[in-house]
């Protein structure tokens, strides 16, 4: 496999666990790391037990059917878990603060007593 065709396995592969993994940011290099280690190993362990594939596209193709398998199959029960669940409760509308409509009225003035 060529460096590209590799880089590419390792770029989907280490998509596909950052999904796994709620899609965390800030973990890049961590999820690249591990794909890289996940490729070398299945590269390693498919030129052992394998025939070497008659051309480097159908041997990129199985490597990446391979390794995308695991990852669908447990992001599927994550995915349907999440469209499962309901959607959280929007906030209630604000109420406005009742205004008084009506004009005052003057007071009348008082009446003196005569005594």
């Amino acid at each position: 496999m060529n460096g590209h065709a590799r880089d590419q396995v390792i770029r989907e592969r280490a998509y596909h666990i950052w999904e796994t993994h709620g899609r965390v940011s800030g973990k890049d290099l961590d999820h690249w790391l591990q794909a890289e280690r996940e490729v070398s190993t299945t590269l390693a362990a498919s030129k052992a037990t394998a025939p070497k594939p008659e051309t480097t596209m159908a041997g990129a193709a199985a490597t990446i059917a391979t390794l995308a398998a695991p990852a669908a199959t447990k992001a599927a029960p994550a995915l349907a878990a999440i469209k499962a669940a309901p959607e959280p409760a929007k906030p209630a509308a604000k109420r406005k603060k009742a205004t008084k409509t009506a004009a005052k009225t003057p007071a009348k003035p008082r009446s003196k007593k005569k005594s």
